[in-house]
Formats: C-alpha cells, sequence, structure tokens
C-alpha cells in the first residue's frame, strides 16, 4: 500500500509540473523545487546512462506525469485564456509569489551573502526585464510550418530551446515560445498528435535534457548559492511578466475583484503544493 501511494503520488507531481510548465509565465522547474523533486530529477538526467536502471520508477513516473499534465493544459489552457485572461495570469501571478519561501530555503544560509550572489540575482532580474520588453514588442502573428525537412529541422530547434528553457528555474519555456512566435505550433502538435512535428520535438528536448542537465547539476552542486540566487532573481523578475499579461485585460471591478480573490487563491495552493514537497521521496525503487 505505501508503495502503491509513493507511486500516486510521485505520479501526480509530475502532472503538476507539467501543467504548470505548460502555462505562460510560470516555471515548471521552480515548482520541482518547491515540491522536492527537482534536484533528485536533474541528478538523473545528467547521468541518465547509469540512472536510469537506478532510478527507473521514479523517472518514469515523473516524465509520464509531465506529459499528461502537458496534454491537460493544451487542451483547456486556450480556453481558459480567451474567457479569463486577467482573472487567469493574477491566478498564476500568486502562484509564483507562493513559490519564494521555498526557493529560499534551497540556499545553503550557513554562508554569507557574497558579491557574486547578487550579481547572479541582478541577472536573473535583467534576463526577464529583457522577457518583459519582448512580450511588449511582441507581433502577434504566430509562425506557419509546412511539413517539409526545413520545418522537421526548426521543430528539432524548438525541441532543444524548450527544454533548456524548462532545465532552468524561473524561466518559463512557454513565454519563451510565446516571444518566438512558435507556442501555437508546439500546442497545436500536441492537441493533434501531429506526430511528424511531435517526433523531432521530441528529439530535439531529449538533445536538449542530456546536453543541458550535466550543466545545471554541476551548477547546483558547485554553486549552490549563486545558482539559487540566479533563479530567485528570475522567479521575481516573472512576477512583473505576469502583469504584462494581466494589464490589458482587466475589463473592470468584476475582473478586479476574482483576480484579486484567484491571487490569493494561488498564493494558498503555491504553499499548499510546497509542503507537499516538504515529505522526501524514496531515493528509489
Amino acid at each position: 500500500m505505501k508503495n502503491l501511494l509513493q507511486t500516486v503520488r510521485t505520479l501526480i507531481v509530475g502532472t503538476i509540473i507539467g501543467i504548470v510548465a505548460m502555462i505562460p509565465g510560470l516555471s515548471g522547474a521552480v515548482l520541482a523545487v518547491c515540491l522536492g523533486v527537482y534536484e533528485r530529477l536533474i541528478a538523473d538526467l545528467a547521468d541518465l546512462r547509469h540512472k536510469l536502471k537506478e532510478d527507473f520508477r521514479f523517472i518514469l513516473l515523473i516524465v509520464v506525469g509531465i506529459l499528461v499534465g502537458t496534454f491537460i493544459v493544451s487542451f483547456g489552457l486556450d480556453y481558459v485564456l480567451e474567457n479569463y485572461e486577467a482573472i487567469a495570469y493574477l491566478f498564476f501571478t500568486g502562484l509564483i509569489i507562493g513559490q519564494l519561501p521555498s526557493l529560499l530555503k534551497q540556499t545553503d544560509r550557513t554562508k554569507p551573502v557574497t558579491k557574486t550572489n547578487i550579481l547572479a540575482l541582478a541577472i536573473g532580474l535583467g534576463i526577464m526585464v529583457v522577457m518583459g520588453i519582448l512580450i511588449v514588442l511582441e507581433d502577434p502573428q504566430q509562425a506557419v510550418f509546412e511539413h517539409n525537412l526545413a520545418a522537421y529541422i526548426c521543430m528539432i530547434g524548438i525541441g532543444f530551446v524548450f527544454a533548456i528553457s524548462h532545465l532552468i528555474p524561473g524561466i518559463s519555456g512557454t513565454t519563451i515560445m510565446a516571444v518566438l512566435g512558435v507556442l501555437t505550433v508546439l500546442t497545436s502538435a500536441i492537441k493533434d498528435l501531429d506526430f511528424a512535428f511531435l517526433l523531432p520535438i521530441c528529439f530535439g528536448l531529449l538533445l536538449g535534457v542530456l546536453v543541458f542537465a550535466k550543466i545545471v547539476h554541476r551548477s547546483i552542486v558547485n554553486h549552490r548559492n549563486t545558482t539559487y540566487s540566479l533563479v530567485i532573481g528570475l522567479t521575481i523578475g516573472s512576477i512583473g511578466v505576469m502583469l504584462l499579461y494581466v494589464y490589458p485585460e482587466i475589463g473592470g471591478w468584476e475582473d478586479i475583484a476574482l483576480g484579486i480573490l484567484f491571487f490569493f487563491v494561488g498564493i494558498l495552493v503555491s504553499v499548499g503544493l510546497s509542503k507537499l514537497g516538504k515529505e522526501p521521496f524514496p531515493e528509489s525503487a
């Protein structure tokens, strides 16, 4: 029974991460940190040849959960954002704010704050300022791809960028896809099960994970506080990015009232999810 409960819990955690990772402005990697699975998953991906057998069930359940969450959002996100955009983004903003205490706890507080930590925090904020500028200047026209060799090569690139952006806590891969004008291409391929596009995207995704997971893992092991200072800067900056989505869509006092309500609901949900991550996962199965 205990193993069954752990299996269900791990699958649910992966699904939640998959859902959050597909929401513009939110980082599934930050939530993975708060849920207590990020560093273990990154360590597994950084040494996949050895860890795949050793930690197979954990990796499989997280990956399956992420895929389930991705499919759920791909079918429902468009409707929510089309009809309740301001309220939804205020809810997402609450989710981000609720994650900050958990991120702060990831740092080694026995060590003093250094200039390098502060610089990393500032760089994280700066990256999100640039992201906000790109969103403001974004061309609303989305890229359109035909089914040909050039498009398939582009799909590999999309998968590679998507992987890297999702491995860095604080950066929303979906927002990057939106800025690049390829978000609808990605979500449509998922919804329509367009394997001609999905297969090269998955290849690029796998390539990005294998290449970048090692870099992230070494950064956490060797420069923990600096790495998490960067993550905290990215996360704080993403609050501003969220508000850029909210402001143009406020329709009146009803939107404001419901938005404030769901903002606090988002904080409570995020704090609740963070508490879920306090219980350690079994090391292997």
